[in-house]
């Protein structure tokens, strides 16, 4: 597989998202050198599936949630899930995640719900990651401010309301 080829070339950092839905597709991502995995749905799921595979790859996965109202979705934001996602941070908490991936905004136009940002970072000991609620700078400051370890951009950039440069000026490191 060509992302099998990407991961074991080794030149950067490779993080897969979505690609994993059984313990067979992490290993051999693992295997094949990606240091972080972001699972699917299967994930919030099935609970005792993803605690044994987090036991067997400690800091490695991460567990991607779309919320809508503070409630978990799937299914192209579609199913709700009869969970908050503060009751998801809170039955994970022993799990040993390499993070949690949230995606507050349903498609639309809308910034972060920076105060579920704010209680899902608080609630976590593992890192949060935000995608899909950003605009411009001062949403990345806003999400900085509420404990954000990082936040996917890809969107932002494409749409030209992010410049690559003046990101990397005010958040990079050195």
């Amino acid at each position: 597989m060509l992302v099998d080829e990407i991961v074991r070339d080794g030149a950067i950092e490779v993080q897969i998202n979505d690609a994993a839905e059984s313990g067979d597709q992490v290993e051999r991502l693992v295997s094949a050198g990606a240091v972080r995995v972001v699972l699917g749905p299967r994930s919030l799921e099935e609970p005792d599936w993803l605690a044994s595979t987090a036991e067997l790859y400690p800091g490695l996965l991460i567990v991607a949630a779309d919320v809508r109202e503070r409630r978990v979705v799937t299914r192209g934001w579609v199913r709700s899930l009869p969970m908050a996602i503060l009751d998801v941070v809170a039955d994970l908490s022993g799990v040993p995640l390499g993070g949690f991936l949230v995606s507050s905004a349903d498609g639309t136009r809308s910034g972060a719900d920076l105060a579920l940002i704010e209680d899902i970072a608080e609630a976590s000991a593992a890192p949060i990651i935000v995608e899909g609620c950003v605009h411009a700078m001062s949403d990345l400051r806003a999400l900085e401010h509420r404990g954000v370890s990082a936040v996917l951009l890809g969107d932002a950039f494409c749409r030209g309301e992010l410049d690559a440069r003046a990101v990397a000026n005010e958040f990079g490191e050195g």
